[in-house]
């Protein structure tokens, strides 16, 4: 989890992971916003009939769900083998995929290992930002098809203002990324605000919460119809 931290801030929390056993196979680890419990699932695309259970000959074989599953929480055979026979029996009574509960901590460290020594290559990106939180993804490759995938939840802060009807916003992420947003009021398209005049709100703005203020005029604002950030 180190790693991760570093690239997106201490406060980052994994949401979800995928392994891949194919291009239209993937075991998955998630935790739903708000809740404790970790589901253990399996999903198989190829599988259309969504009123129909997975078929015996849809899962993987037998050697690489018992390795991942033992991956993801450190578990040992037996253990590991436990929870397939669980996940195929709750198949019968669920549809087009199956879903788990398991009382088992996840391995992150181990999985995040896997997956960087047996990909050829990783990227990150940032996926979305809202007011309260924002995701951020890493995919994993290897012979340029899907190895891995981790979502993660990053927390994000957010400060507004208004001046002479203009909001400004100030979005600080876990990560230390930071975002200044200015809305401009309907009707005022083609109009602009003097440089000067923007820049001393957020002055204002980073003072207030603590950060230096020099630091706003390191940024650069662009004009994007009646958007400016």
């Amino acid at each position: 989890m180190a790693e991760a931290k570093e690239k997106f801030g201490n406060a980052t929390v994994v949401q979800e992971i995928r392994l891949y056993y194919d291009s239209n196979s993937e075991l998955v680890v998630c935790k739903y916003d708000g809740q404790p419990e970790t589901y253990l699932a399996f999903t198989n695309t190829t599988h259309r009939d969504l009123n129909s259970s997975l078929k015996p000959s849809e899962y993987p074989e037998e050697k690489w769900m018992l390795e991942m599953i033992g991956l993801l929480f450190d578990l040992d055979e037996a253990t590991s083998r436990s929870y397939m026979r669980e996940m195929k029996a709750a198949a019968q009574n669920q549809t087009w995929d199956v879903k788990l509960q398991v009382n088992e901590s996840l391995d992150f460290p181990s999985v995040y290992d896997y997956l960087q020594k047996n990909s050829a290559s990783s990227g990150s990106d940032v996926t979305g930002i809202l007011i309260q939180s924002s995701d951020a993804e890493e995919i994993f490759l290897r012979n340029e098809s899907r190895l891995g995938y981790i979502k993660y939840f990053i927390p994000t802060a957010e400060v507004e203002t208004f001046d002479n009807g203009n909001q400004y916003k100030l979005g600080l992420r876990a990560s230390g990324d930071v975002k200044l947003e200015i809305i401009m009021p309907g009707g005022s398209s083609g109009e602009t605000i003097p440089e000067e005049e923007y820049r001393a709100v957020f002055r204002e703005m980073f003072d207030n919460m603590g950060l230096p203020p020099e630091a706003v005029d390191r940024f650069e604002f662009f004009y994007s119809s009646s958007l400016a950030w």
